[in-house]
């Protein structure tokens, strides 16, 4: 199929709406000279991929976001860093297969964002958790969790020197809208587990006790667009420790942690599962 039949089959399998789909002909045949077709081709095969039926009962309705598609093609004729470039396709892929799901200026904080803050922000996502708290202590079965970012910042100098974030680094993606930072540090409400699990850096640590349904996560929290990003963005290799930094952080807010060999969690590219050990115990 050429550019026009993709978009035309996009249509009919309830991917797109005919709106969207007349604007990026449209824009297509009015900026020919650049790479433009090539690129809305290459986002679409990828959604088209994921775009199985289960995601489609799922979608209430096709894409319809014309400004979305608008802003995604006029950003990336004037990112010149291929990474960036990346990133842009990715988030598109997936808004078009998950409408809705994307920040309005996702767009606007890729075409400002620079080589050197995205390198800092892969470095923060790569610095994540798993909180495990759907499992039960008697039966050995499969269990899932989303990654959390834990940014363990106890001393900001040592943190700098330790991971290569600086305080400077946190303001400036701060500013661009990606991340918040509190030196208190913040908490996920909600752990309704008596005793969870904490994947960090391969080790897996179970929580005798922590404060009523609180677990503290670190001094950053993503905002909206950050975890947006985050959840395109590959990660890279963290400082030797990671596990033991997350560790002390989270002792010094009260966390009690129990030795164990009965449960191990391992890490996917987008969960953590948990596996247990009938002859292993718990510590307590």
């Amino acid at each position: 199929m050429n550019t026009y039949e993709l978009i035309e089959y996009a249509v009919r399998i309830g991917m797109l709406t005919l709106d969207v789909a007349y604007a990026i002909k449209d824009y297509i045949q009015k900026d020919k000279e650049s790479q433009s077709e090539e690129k809305i081709r290459k986002v679409i095969e990828e959604s088209l991929k994921d775009f199985k039926e289960q995601n489609r009962q799922k979608c209430k309705e096709p894409f319809s976001n014309i400004n979305l598609i608008n802003q995604f093609m006029t950003t990336t004729q004037n990112i010149s860093n291929t990474s960036i470039q990346e990133l842009c396709d990715k988030i598109m892929s997936h808004e078009l297969v998950s409408p809705g799901v994307t920040p309005q200026r996702i767009m606007q904080v890729l075409s400002i964002i620079s080589f050197e803050d995205m390198q800092k922000f892969q470095i923060i996502c790569s610095m994540n958790i798993g909180i495990i708290t759907d499992y039960n202590n008697d039966l050995s079965h499969d269990s899932n969790a989303q990654k959390h970012i834990m940014a363990p910042i106890e001393d900001i100098h040592e943190y700098n020197k330790k991971y290569n974030i600086s305080l400077d680094d946190i303001n400036e993606l701060q500013s661009i809208g990606l991340i918040t930072f509190n030196y208190n540090g913040y908490n996920l409400i909600g752990v309704d587990c008596k005793h969870p699990l904490i994947y960090a850096n391969g080790k897996t640590f179970y929580v005798l006790w922590h404060h009523k349904d609180e677990v503290p996560i670190g001094n950053i929290l993503l905002t909206k667009i950050g975890e947006c990003l985050f959840n395109v963005t590959n990660e890279c290799e963290i400082a030797d420790g990671y596990d033991v930094d997350v560790r002390e952080y989270m002792e010094r807010c009260g966390i009690a942690f129990a030795e164990q060999d009965m449960y191990t969690v391992f890490k996917t590219d987008e969960w953590f599962s948990l596996s247990r050990t009938t002859k292993g115990h718990v510590n307590s």
